[in-house]
């Protein structure tokens, strides 16, 4: 499968979904989750799952707040 698009992030049940709207809803598990830059999270997830995921957000307080969700999830 592959991931491409406008997605939203969201965050349930200790969880993290990439939800494309009215289709598809995939989970992800990141392994590790660097800054790339204000606005731009790249998510690692393992070779099993999608490998490297390249997250933009519009406004980085957005890409601030997933990015500390994400990491409690690897924590």
């Amino acid at each position: 499968m592959r991931l491409h698009g406008k997605h939203l992030v969201k965050f349930e049940r200790g969880y993290c979904f990439l939800e494309e709207p009215g289709r598809n809803i995939t989970w992800i598990w990141p392994r590790r989750v660097i800054r790339g830059n204000e606005t731009t999270l790249i998510v690692e997830t393992g070779f099993w799952q999608y490998g490297k995921l390249t997250l933009r957000f519009s406004s980085s307080a957005d890409a601030y707040l997933t990015e500390a969700q994400l990491r409690k999830m690897i924590a």
